[in-house]
């Protein structure tokens, strides 16, 4: 996934970039310079992002964690000892925050018009739930791919 593609601000979005920054911001997650991102998803995550990046969809953590192949009881080991993500854990993550990230721009800023786009069947998917893509990558480029043509008005 290209996170050019991911952050290329829209015609509809602050020149700034300030409604899919916005969204990192809350969650944590910085993206102003995606090397000094990059080595940060390397060394890992901290868990509590889980908790933000589950407040932020209106999901449960339970449900997040089975979105990204996570163990409850691993997770909250890992919090108690303070020890971070893997790198391949955080790389999960990452990928599901800056889709919430695109989708937030796709709908302007509005971030509940994001949720509940992501958490209900969508056409353009063959009335899969694009919440539930976002456990792969080639789901995810369904997702992102979509999200790309909504903007550019091609539909269907």
């Amino acid at each position: 996934m290209s996170v050019a593609r991911i952050y290329h601000p829209s015609a509809t979005e602050p020149p700034d970039g300030s409604y899919a920054s916005a969204t990192l911001a809350r969650l944590g997650i910085r993206a102003a310079d995606p090397a000094k991102l990059a080595e940060r998803i390397r060394r890992g995550l901290s868990p509590q992002v889980l908790d933000k990046l589950a407040a932020e969809l209106e999901i449960p953590l339970r449900r997040l964690l089975q979105l990204l192949s996570l163990s409850p009881a691993t997770m909250a080991r890992r919090k108690l000892n303070k020890k971070p993500l893997t790198p391949q854990e955080s790389d999960r993550v990452y990928r599901i925050a800056s889709v919430l990230a695109t989708t937030v721009r796709l709908f302007e800023g509005d971030a509940a018009a994001a949720r509940d786009w992501l958490k209900h069947p969508v056409r353009g998917l063959d009335g899969r739930i694009p919440l539930e893509q976002l456990d792969t990558e080639p789901g995810t480029e369904a997702v992102l791919d979509l999200i790309g043509r909504l903007e550019h008005g091609v539909v269907g």
